[in-house]
């Protein structure tokens, strides 16, 4: 059977979706901006154990190391001033040119998410960083909001534990 989105909006240069829990991976809402050469990034609320995290894919890298490696990077947020506000945190390798970013913090992220005008991600070594735009991020949370409300009580994976492996 196809998966079947519970929740589907655009706004702006977002997608949010909705998806039930299938196979061994949570039920969650996102927010995805796509780019012009195939890179994407998307923010995540799972449904069933309430973690955000960040999934980030540049078709643009090619790291060599294993999957499953931990390092950090920084999330600095940019004003049209220029004024910055950031901070480090851990992300983990799922393949060369994608990660995630576990464990973010709503209460401080989705204030500046929304607020700011660009984020950038700085990546360790030569790695190159990552300019997210933030245009239209306010509606697109609305969204995210609309969309776990949606959502109602959600029903775990089956078969398994959590995987991320989007």
């Amino acid at each position: 059977l196809a998966q079947q989105d519970f929740f589907t909006e655009n706004a702006d240069n977002w997608v949010i979706v909705g998806r039930p829990s299938v196979d061994n991976k949570n039920a969650f809402c996102g927010a995805e901006m796509s780019f012009k050469d195939g890179s994407a990034f998307t923010l995540y609320k799972d449904l069933i154990d309430g973690e955000v995290y960040i999934v980030l894919q540049n078709t643009r890298w090619v790291i060599t190391d294993p999957p499953q490696t931990k390092a950090k990077l920084r999330l600095n947020f940019y004003t049209r001033g220029g004024d910055v506000k950031g901070g480090t945190i851990d992300f983990i390798l799922l393949n060369k040119n994608t990660i995630v970013i576990p464990g973010i913090n709503s209460k401080t992220f989705i204030p500046d998410f929304m607020a700011r005008h660009r984020l950038e991600i700085i990546m360790p070594g030569t790695i190159d960083n990552a300019t997210i735009p933030l245009d239209g991020t306010s509606r697109a949370v609305e969204l995210l909001a609309k969309c776990v409300d949606a959502a109602g009580t959600q029903a775990p994976p089956k078969a398994g534990g959590k995987k991320i492996d989007l």
